[in-house]
């Protein structure tokens, strides 16, 4: 059973990826900058995982009357979005880890 793989390459942007020997993602196109995709998936996640960050000490910074910025509908879902994307249930508070 193949499946077929429909994101673009994040390194070259092409729709050429396919699962390698090894089973990881390798892009096909001979001038591709990083045909081993793995390094490039590694920075997105490092990329994704400071933006988690950022949004944590946003939303624990208090907001209007009182109320934390993390009660605001849309940065909450973004967490849970960006929590889920990075399969953390409970990241590390950067207030706490700076004290």
């Amino acid at each position: 059973m193949s499946a077929e793989i429909t994101t673009p390459c994040p390194a070259c942007g092409s729709s050429t990826l396919f699962i390698g020997s090894g089973g990881g993602l390798t892009c096909s196109v001979i001038g591709c900058p990083q045909p081993s995709v793995r390094s490039e998936f590694n920075a997105l996640r490092a990329a994704l995982e400071d933006a988690l960050t950022t949004l944590i000490a946003i939303a624990a910074q208090p907001a209007t009357a009182g109320r934390l910025w993390a009660e605001n509908p849309t940065l909450g879902a973004t967490l849970v979005r960006v929590r889920r994307a990075l399969r953390q249930h409970e990241p590390s508070d950067p207030i706490k880890r700076a004290s």
